[in-house]
Protein backbone atom coordinates (compact mmCIF):
# COMPACT_ATOMS: atom_id res chain seq x y z
CA UNK A 1 0.00 0.00 0.00
CA UNK A 2 2.89 2.79 0.88
CA UNK A 3 4.54 2.00 -2.22
CA UNK A 4 1.81 2.32 -4.34
CA UNK A 5 0.94 6.35 -2.11
CA UNK A 6 4.19 6.91 -3.27
CA UNK A 7 4.27 5.82 -6.74
CA UNK A 8 1.02 7.55 -7.10
CA UNK A 9 2.14 10.89 -5.26
CA UNK A 10 5.25 10.77 -8.07
CA UNK A 11 3.38 10.32 -11.13
CA UNK A 12 1.01 13.41 -9.91
CA UNK A 13 4.11 14.69 -9.73
CA UNK A 14 4.90 14.31 -12.86
CA UNK A 15 1.83 15.14 -14.29
CA UNK A 16 1.99 18.18 -12.96
CA UNK A 17 5.41 18.91 -14.30
CA UNK A 18 4.29 17.99 -17.69
CA UNK A 19 1.04 20.25 -16.85
CA UNK A 20 3.34 23.30 -15.90
CA UNK A 21 5.40 23.14 -19.25
CA UNK A 22 2.46 22.76 -21.56
CA UNK A 23 0.59 26.05 -19.71
CA UNK A 24 4.39 27.55 -20.01
CA UNK A 25 4.03 27.16 -24.00
CA UNK A 26 0.44 28.09 -23.96
CA UNK A 27 0.84 31.04 -22.38
CA UNK A 28 3.02 32.87 -24.52
CA UNK A 29 0.32 31.90 -27.89
CA UNK A 30 -1.89 33.40 -25.41
CA UNK A 31 -0.49 36.61 -23.66
CA UNK A 32 -0.33 37.61 -27.75
CA UNK A 33 -3.51 36.54 -28.58
CA UNK A 34 -4.85 38.92 -25.91
CA UNK A 35 -2.75 41.88 -25.63
CA UNK A 36 -3.18 42.14 -29.69
CA UNK A 37 -6.42 41.32 -29.11
CA UNK A 38 -7.42 38.82 -31.81
CA UNK A 39 -10.55 37.84 -30.06
CA UNK A 40 -13.83 39.34 -29.27
CA UNK A 41 -14.72 40.64 -25.84
CA UNK A 42 -17.27 38.04 -25.38
CA UNK A 43 -14.40 35.47 -25.56
CA UNK A 44 -12.47 37.48 -23.29
CA UNK A 45 -14.90 37.16 -20.72
CA UNK A 46 -15.20 33.55 -21.81
CA UNK A 47 -11.05 33.05 -20.62
CA UNK A 48 -11.00 35.22 -17.45
CA UNK A 49 -14.21 32.99 -15.98
CA UNK A 50 -11.97 29.53 -17.29
CA UNK A 51 -8.80 30.82 -15.66
CA UNK A 52 -10.70 32.19 -12.62
CA UNK A 53 -12.16 28.57 -12.30
CA UNK A 54 -8.45 27.05 -13.26
CA UNK A 55 -6.56 28.97 -10.37
CA UNK A 56 -9.50 27.71 -7.78
CA UNK A 57 -9.03 24.44 -8.77
CA UNK A 58 -5.42 24.64 -8.75
CA UNK A 59 -5.06 26.48 -5.17
CA UNK A 60 -7.63 23.93 -4.02
CA UNK A 61 -5.28 21.23 -4.63
CA UNK A 62 -2.53 23.15 -3.35
CA UNK A 63 -4.11 22.85 -0.15
CA UNK A 64 -4.87 19.33 0.22
CA UNK A 65 -1.24 18.86 -0.98
CA UNK A 66 0.10 21.10 2.02
CA UNK A 67 -2.34 19.69 4.37
CA UNK A 68 -0.93 16.25 3.65
CA UNK A 69 2.74 17.37 3.59
CA UNK A 70 1.73 18.88 7.16
CA UNK A 71 0.40 15.75 8.75
CA UNK A 72 3.55 13.83 7.15
CA UNK A 73 5.96 16.94 9.19
CA UNK A 74 4.44 16.42 12.36
CA UNK A 75 4.14 12.89 12.39
CA UNK A 76 7.76 12.52 10.98
CA UNK A 77 8.62 15.38 13.68
CA UNK A 78 7.51 13.35 16.32
CA UNK A 79 8.71 9.92 15.01
CA UNK A 80 12.44 11.48 15.06
CA UNK A 81 12.23 13.05 18.34
CA UNK A 82 10.96 10.29 20.30
CA UNK A 83 13.36 8.06 18.72
CA UNK A 84 16.53 10.68 19.62
CA UNK A 85 15.09 10.25 23.14
CA UNK A 86 15.10 6.92 23.52
CA UNK A 87 17.92 6.54 21.93
CA UNK A 88 20.93 9.21 22.66
CA UNK A 89 23.36 8.21 19.27
CA UNK A 90 21.12 8.25 16.62
CA UNK A 91 20.84 10.73 13.96
CA UNK A 92 18.45 13.80 14.74
CA UNK A 93 16.95 13.45 11.41
CA UNK A 94 15.33 10.67 9.23
CA UNK A 95 16.65 10.06 5.64
CA UNK A 96 14.33 8.69 2.52
CA UNK A 97 15.29 7.99 -0.70
CA UNK A 98 14.35 11.36 -1.95
CA UNK A 99 15.83 13.32 0.74
CA UNK A 100 16.17 13.84 4.84
CA UNK A 101 13.87 15.57 7.42
CA UNK A 102 15.15 17.10 10.27
CA UNK A 103 12.85 17.88 13.23
CA UNK A 104 12.03 21.65 14.52
CA UNK A 105 9.28 22.58 16.66
CA UNK A 106 7.45 26.06 15.87
CA UNK A 107 5.71 28.23 17.70
CA UNK A 108 2.11 29.01 16.80
CA UNK A 109 0.34 32.10 18.11
CA UNK A 110 -3.28 31.96 19.42
CA UNK A 111 -4.47 35.59 18.48
CA UNK A 112 -7.22 36.92 20.06
CA UNK A 113 -10.21 38.17 18.04
CA UNK A 114 -9.89 41.65 15.73
CA UNK A 115 -12.73 43.22 17.70
CA UNK A 116 -11.17 42.05 21.24
CA UNK A 117 -8.87 45.19 23.19
CA UNK A 118 -6.16 42.76 23.36
CA UNK A 119 -5.52 42.89 19.35
CA UNK A 120 -5.69 46.46 19.90
CA UNK A 121 -2.98 46.02 21.87
CA UNK A 122 -1.00 44.19 20.14
CA UNK A 123 -0.85 46.64 17.29
CA UNK A 124 -0.30 49.50 19.53
CA UNK A 125 2.79 47.33 20.70
CA UNK A 126 4.11 46.99 17.21
CA UNK A 127 3.88 50.91 16.95
CA UNK A 128 0.59 50.94 14.76
CA UNK A 129 -1.03 54.37 15.74
CA UNK A 130 -4.66 54.40 16.78
CA UNK A 131 -6.86 55.19 13.72
CA UNK A 132 -4.88 52.78 11.48
CA UNK A 133 -6.41 50.52 14.38
CA UNK A 134 -9.84 51.87 14.36
CA UNK A 135 -9.93 51.75 10.35
CA UNK A 136 -8.95 48.24 10.26
CA UNK A 137 -5.73 49.15 7.71
CA UNK A 138 -3.34 46.82 9.57
CA UNK A 139 -3.40 43.11 11.36
CA UNK A 140 -1.13 40.61 11.98
CA UNK A 141 0.24 38.39 9.84
CA UNK A 142 -0.89 34.78 11.79
CA UNK A 143 2.56 33.12 10.12
CA UNK A 144 5.25 36.07 10.17
CA UNK A 145 3.61 36.55 13.89
CA UNK A 146 4.64 33.07 14.31
CA UNK A 147 7.98 32.75 13.26
CA UNK A 148 8.83 35.75 15.37
CA UNK A 149 7.28 34.34 18.61
CA UNK A 150 9.66 31.06 17.32
CA UNK A 151 12.73 33.13 17.35
CA UNK A 152 11.93 35.22 20.66
CA UNK A 153 11.34 31.52 22.45
CA UNK A 154 14.98 30.39 20.85
CA UNK A 155 16.19 33.08 22.29
CA UNK A 156 14.49 32.68 25.56
CA UNK A 157 12.38 35.57 25.87
CA UNK A 158 8.43 36.07 26.42
CA UNK A 159 5.96 36.78 23.92
CA UNK A 160 4.40 40.64 24.22
CA UNK A 161 1.24 41.37 25.82
CA UNK A 162 1.97 37.65 26.88
CA UNK A 163 0.04 36.46 23.76
CA UNK A 164 -0.86 32.99 24.33
CA UNK A 165 0.81 30.00 21.62
CA UNK A 166 1.35 26.62 21.52
CA UNK A 167 4.52 24.59 20.10
CA UNK A 168 3.93 22.76 16.90
CA UNK A 169 6.68 19.50 16.04
CA UNK A 170 7.27 20.15 12.23
CA UNK A 171 10.38 19.37 10.10
CA UNK A 172 12.75 20.97 7.45
CA UNK A 173 12.62 18.54 3.94
CA UNK A 174 15.89 18.89 2.30
CA UNK A 175 15.95 17.37 -0.93
CA UNK A 176 18.99 15.16 -2.02
CA UNK A 177 21.16 16.61 -4.93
Amino acid sequence: MKNQIKAAYHDVLENAKELRNVLIDMHVDFDKFVVERLCEEEELVDLGIIGRDLESLLDELRKEVKARKELVSKVLAVAITKDALNNPHSDVRATGTLGTATPDVKVQPILPKRSDAKYADLLKHFGVNEEAINRGLLSVHWVKFGDYLTELTREGKNAPLEIESKAVPTVTFRKKR
